[in-house]
């Protein structure tokens, strides 16, 4: 994120340009939710939800996306890619 710019800010700017990509803030403040919305973010999601919840959320979102793929349900094994 460049200095200065908040994700809020960042999402009124590219709303107020006309973009309709899915935001999701993901936050362990659940007291930001009002102002997410009001800025216009399209999901909101508190730390600590549900793989479940994750889920259904990168699925609903990701799937409006030109050319985009879900991630795999598999669940990391903590490993390093490089391994």
């Amino acid at each position: 994120m460049p200095d200065g710019l908040s994700s809020l800010n960042l999402t009124r700017l590219l709303r107020a340009q006309g973009d309709t990509i899915p935001i999701v803030v993901y936050t362990s403040d659940d007291a930001l939710e009002p102002l997410a919305r009001a800025a216009g973010v399209t999901a909101f999601l508190v730390k600590g939800a549900s793989l479940g919840e994750l889920r259904v959320l990168l699925t609903t979102w990701l799937g409006t996306l030109p050319h985009a793929t879900v991630p795999r349900a598999d669940i990391h094994d903590g490993r390093d890619a490089n391994d």
